[in-house]
This record gives structure tokens, C-alpha cells and sequence, in this order.
């Protein structure tokens, strides 16, 4: 009878090893879950973070450029004004028109360093370096634009706008939008993936 209790002890004792083994194991392979969750969770929230400042600055360039575009204009129809005998309109206009181009600058170099900083895919290294190619070509067009515009070329300048400033512009417009559409696609990739950890998990 006494072999019998010991026998039923080590049996309850082997039994309590095994359920507190299989508990640990399970509270193991939750706080795994929890953690991969978490991580994935946060890859998602940096890929969005990330993604809509690249694309805010590819906007904010565009933007840029189009306001230069227009103040190129303005410098190219003020510069032929009769009521403008001393020419501090048009001289007005061109500052504004360098003010802007000033701050087109800033946005181009804000974007670089981004991209040479922020975790980017290939794809979408690919389309920021085109931004940024057509970009550079577009810059001293709208410069001769400027000065053409000033030294009163009102032809010429209109000229450089509509042949040799806007066909980089309309790539450039173009890459954005594809990086637009990229970055919409890298993030519903990033959230189905979360999607379908979450469903393993149910």
C-alpha cells in the first residue's frame, strides 16, 4: 500500500511537471505572438511614417515648382509693362520669383537627405532619384527663365517655360504619382501581413 501512495505521487508529480511544462511552453509562445504583433505593429506604423514624409516632400517639391513656374510668368509679363517706366514691378517680381526658387532649393535638398537617411525599397529609391534627376534639369531652365524674364525677354521666358522647364516638370509629376501608388501598395502589404499573423493567432 505504501509503494502504491509513492507510486500515485510520483504520477501526480509527473503530472504537474507536464501541465506546468505544456503552461510555460503555451505563455511562451503567447508572449512570442504578442512580441511579433508588436514588432510587426511597429514596422507598419514606420513604413506609413516614413512613406508620408517621403511623399509629403515629393508634394511640397512639386508644389514648389509650381509656384516658381507661375512667378516665372508673372517676371515675364511685368517685365514689358509700359506703366512700369522704372521697372520696380518687374524688379519686384523677380525677387519674388528668386524667393521661391530659394525655398524650391530647400525642399529639393530636404528630399535628398531623405532618401539618403530613410529606409527606402529599390522601387521607391528608384522613382526619388528620378524626381531628383528631373528635378536638377528643370533648375536652371527656370533660371535662364528668370533672367530672360528680367532683362524684359518676355518671349524667351515663356519660350524656356512651355519647351524646356516643362517636360522634367511632367516627369517629375509622373514619378510622384508612381511613388504614391507604390507606397499605398507597401503599406497594404505591411497591414495584411499584420492581418494574417492576427488570424493565426485566433
Amino acid at each position: 500500500m505504501f509503494a502504491q501512495i509513492l507510486q500515485s505521487l510520483s504520477l501526480a508529480k509527473r503530472l504537474t511537471v507536464g501541465f506546468a511544462t505544456v503552461l510555460i511552453l503555451l505563455v511562451a509562445v503567447a508572449l512570442i505572438s504578442a512580441y511579433s504583433m508588436h514588432a510587426l505593429g511597429q514596422k507598419v506604423q514606420t513604413i506609413v511614417q516614413v512613406n508620408n514624409a517621403k511623399t509629403e516632400l515629393a508634394n511640397d517639391l512639386l508644389s514648389a515648382m509650381d509656384s516658381l513656374a507661375v512667378q516665372t510668368r508673372s517676371v515675364a509679363l511685368f517685365a514689358n509693362l509700359e506703366t512700369d517706366i522704372d521697372g520696380k514691378k518687374a524688379q519686384a517680381e523677380v525677387n519674388l520669383a528668386k524667393a521661391a526658387q530659394k525655398k524650391y532649393l530647400e525642399t529639393e535638398k530636404k528630399l535628398a537627405e531623405l532618401l539618403a537617411t530613410a529606409q527606402s525599397s529599390d522601387a521607391e529609391r528608384a522613382l526619388l532619384n528620378d524626381v531628383l534627376k528631373a528635378s536638377k534639369v528643370a533648375m536652371p531652365e527656370i533660371t535662364d527663365a528668370v533672367q530672360q524674364g528680367s532683362d524684359r525677354d518676355t518671349v524667351a521666358a515663356v519660350l524656356t517655360l512651355d519647351n524646356r522647364v516643362r517636360p522634367p516638370e511632367t516627369i517629375m509629376r509622373q514619378k510622384v504619382q508612381e511613388l504614391v501608388t507604390l507606397q499605398r501598395k507597401l503599406t497594404d502589404d505591411a497591414n495584411a501581413e499584420v492581418a494574417s499573423l492576427e488570424r493565426q493567432n485566433q
